[in-house]
């Protein structure tokens, strides 16, 4: 985001002059090196049994505002709808085959090198939110929109 700071002119004649500069939000943080470090420290030692069952407790703290309640098409729109409160751009497309989630934008995306275990995070995050099941169809496929997508399908019964 850019904020516009206005500035009075010489004598204060003619238009203001608009310098334009980042917002504090959009300034530099140091974010994905300190979630780097908390999973690292988080995940060291553990065996893969309980680093899935650490993440899995993380993947449920980020979805409990997303009660599964209602039908499917219900469930799925509150999903989508916290899912873009957290920055991933996310959509649902009924198919023939059932519905698809589509996470347009990877918020790990600067750590997910470091962290691919985070896709599993992702995948514990729906099946929580859905109360279905769910799998993982794409990873950072490229999309017809000229970016890249994680795609879910979402199990019916």
């Amino acid at each position: 985001m850019v904020e516009i700071v206005e500035r009075s002119s010489d004598g204060g004649r003619g238009r203001p002059t608009q310098l334009y500069g980042l917002t504090q939000q959009t300034r530099s943080h140091n974010l994905h090196k300190l979630a780097d470090a908390l999973l690292q420290e988080l995940l060291e030692g553990l065996q893969p049994e309980e680093r899935l069952a650490a993440l899995e407790r993380v993947a449920s703290r980020l979805g409990e505002q997303a009660a599964a309640h209602g039908s499917l098409t219900q469930r799925l729109n509150v999903c989508v709808q916290l899912l873009n409160t957290m920055n991933y751009q996310a959509r649902w497309e009924a198919r023939a085959s059932g519905p698809r989630l589509v996470l347009s934008h990877c918020p790990y995306a600067l750590i997910l090198p470091q962290h691919p275990e985070l896709c599993q995070m992702d995948l514990s995050l729906l099946d929580g939110m859905l109360d279905t099941s769910v799998a993982q169809v794409a990873r950072l496929a490229p999309s017809q929109q000229g970016g890249k997508v994680c795609v879910f399908a979402v199990s019916t019964g």
